[in-house]
């Protein structure tokens, strides 16, 4: 299976201990203007290399806590089709090779996220739901008060004749 990579953010808690540079928490975009706090937990481990005298990090992240249902509620699974194209385009423009020194391949910050105006039709359409529910229950008490009415009108014809 692919290695997994944090999500994209910023003001995270990074140490390094133990052979391994540790990754918790910060903050990311949610759509254009929400800001989620995120408290997860990454490690990647360090692979000294005594030949060369230097550092390098292995090629895979692991987690050690996943994020919260708190933080997870924010983000959506599901990508459009064309977001997976911008992203496709967007991995083969920044991929970065594996031989690399690189610290860490940066995570798309807007994986997964719903944009300011999909959050927006997604909460009209619940609004529009609600209503619409509100107005047939309101309908069905109209006619079973009507119906009730012509019932009692009835009754009350048949007592005068």
């Amino acid at each position: 299976p692919p290695s997994k990579l944090p999500r994209g953010r910023i003001a995270a808690g990074v140490a390094v201990a133990a052979s391994s540079v540790w990754l918790f928490g910060g903050a990311c975009e949610a759509g254009s203007r929400q800001e989620v706090t995120l408290d997860d937990l990454w490690r990647l481990d360090l692979v000294q290399d005594s030949s060369e005298g230097t550092v390098k990090c292995s090629e895979n992240w692991g987690c050690i806590l996943n994020l919260s249902d708190r933080a997870t509620m924010w983000f959506d699974d599901s990508d459009d089709s064309s977001d997976e194209d911008e992203e496709n385009e967007q991995d083969e423009d920044e991929a970065v090779p594996r031989d690399s020194d690189a610290l860490a391949i940066p995570a798309n910050a807007g994986n997964g996220v719903l944009s300011k105006k999909q959050q927006k039709a997604e909460n009209k359409k619940v609004r529009m739901e609600l209503k619409r529910e509100r107005q047939m229950e309101k309908c069905e008490d109209k006619l079973s008060k009507r119906e009730q009415k012509k019932e009692k009108q009835r009754a009350q014809a048949q007592n005068k004749g």
